[in-house]
């Protein structure tokens, strides 16, 4: 492994979830696990970019997007957010992780305290303030990807 790249790593939703809903999202998971359950419209919350948003829209209209997930990922999906904040230490790969300040979908500023429990030396942060969710598809996507570029290009020569 050269290394890994994350783009707004998930470690901790800034939008708070009830602890009712995530009761019922765990008992959901067991008798009924793939029961869709609706979802908040993070649309909103991904891009300033207006074509890329409605880019969203369109491919939500066609069915390519998702506006449901199951109760299961629902519930693994907080359970796994649980597990990465015990075990992050224990991460041993290089890692370029892209950080946007303007999230309203994870917490970045989570994120950046649990990736500084990693070994010093194989986490690459590039924090972008300005960004919301989705770096890659963001008014700044070319300076986002040329730096990809530029953290891979040593690790595959």
């Amino acid at each position: 492994v050269k290394g890994f790249i994350l783009s707004a790593p998930s470690y901790q939703n800034s939008l708070k979830t009830s602890k009712f809903l995530i009761i019922m999202a765990r008992l959901l998971s067991r008798i009924a696990p793939g029961r869709a359950v609706p979802v908040e419209d993070l649309r909103p919350h991904v891009t300033r970019d207006e074509a890329e948003y409605k880019r969203m829209r369109e491919d939500e209209r066609d069915g390519i997007q998702a506006t449901k997930m199951s109760a299961r990922m629902g519930a693994e999906f907080l359970k796994a957010q649980d597990w990465v904040a015990g075990h992050i230490g224990e991460w041993k790969y290089p890692m370029l992780a892209i950080i946007p300040g303007n999230d309203k979908v994870i917490n970045s500023g989570v994120t950046r305290e649990l990736l500084a429990k990693i070994d010093e030396g194989l986490v690459t942060e590039v924090f972008y303030p300005e960004n919301y969710h989705e770096s890659f598809n963001e008014l700044n996507r070319e300076e986002v990807f040329a730096r990809i570029v530029e953290w891979c290009e040593p690790r595959i020569k």
